[in-house]
């Protein structure tokens, strides 16, 4: 599948479990080379990985998106375990809005987790 971009968007199911396998505590960047909120990708794949990241407790992940519309509009149907950390990216002020995606009640829902 590719998007407006060019870009290609490829689902990896069995990379979702690589978390489960690995015991030793680790930051993992989920976005470091995907794209979680993408429009193309499934709900249920990532309500899926958002499964994996609360079964895999003893690991700290970290998303960052640009898609902040769809995480919002996802956030009330996805489990938020404190272990998930999420921000967003605003490379200039024309993407501030982002900002107020994840300050709002959707994005806010994981946010109380942090201390």
């Amino acid at each position: 599948m590719s998007d407006v971009s060019g870009a290609f968007v490829t689902l990896q199911p069995q990379a979702l479990q690589l978390p489960l396998r690995w015991k030793k505590p680790r930051a993992i960047f989920v976005s470091s080379m995907s794209v979680l909120f993408h429009e193309r990708v499934p709900d249920a794949f990532v309500r899926r990985g958002f499964d994996v990241m609360r079964r895999a407790s003893w690991h700290r992940f970290q998303v960052l998106t640009k898609r902040s519309e769809r995480m919002a509009k996802l956030a009330a149907s996805l489990d938020w375990p404190p272990n998930v950390w999420i921000d967003v990216s605003v490379e200039s002020a024309a993407f501030s809005n982002r900002i107020d995606d994840l300050n709002s009640d959707a994005g806010r829902r994981e946010r109380q987790h942090e201390g």
